[in-house]
Formats: structure tokens, sequence, C-alpha cells
């Protein structure tokens, strides 16, 4: 999965990422799931879920990526909804 934040404010931000509705799964980030993006840029994101082939269901599963602005008077949320795909097992 590709993840891509755009900061456009005058400040750095920090982020928060994690996964949501996907039982026994581990999101892989590169070893840190909070990461700091520069004023007025952007970061792209290489995510991989990990899920052992026994905790997984047959053919799909919807879940989301939660994203979450720490540092912040009002914290903010953001969720976008994906799917993970489990090949069947012959």
């Amino acid at each position: 999965y590709e993840i891509k934040i755009n900061n456009k404010t005058s400040q750095a931000v920090r982020y928060q990422i994690s996964i949501d509705g996907l039982s026994r799964a581990e999101l892989d980030l590169g070893g840190n799931t909070e990461v700091t993006v520069s004023p007025e840029h952007s970061l792209k994101l290489i995510a991989k879920v990990n899920r052992r082939p026994e905790a997984a269901e047959p053919e799909r599963q919807a879940f989301e990526f939660v994203i979450r602005q720490l540092d912040s008077d009002e914290p903010l949320t953001t969720r976008r909804n994906t799917v993970f795909y489990t090949p069947q097992t012959r």
C-alpha cells in the first residue's frame, strides 16, 4: 500500500499511522508508526500489512488505515478504507 500525507501548514506536523478492522494483522512502515512531515511538504510511505495465512480469511477483507495528527489542540483523525486480499490456497 502507498500512503501519501500532505502538510499544507507552515509548521512541521507529526502523525501516527495504524490499521483498524483486520484482526491479527501487523502494520510495517519500516520501523516506526509515527512520522513527521515538514512544512508545505508531502511524504510518501510504503506500508506493508502482514498477516499469518492461518489468521486470514480467504478472499478480500475490508480494513482501514488510521492517520492521527499528534501535537494538536484538536487531534484530527483520518480514516481510509481499503482491502486486504488473501489468495486462496490450493
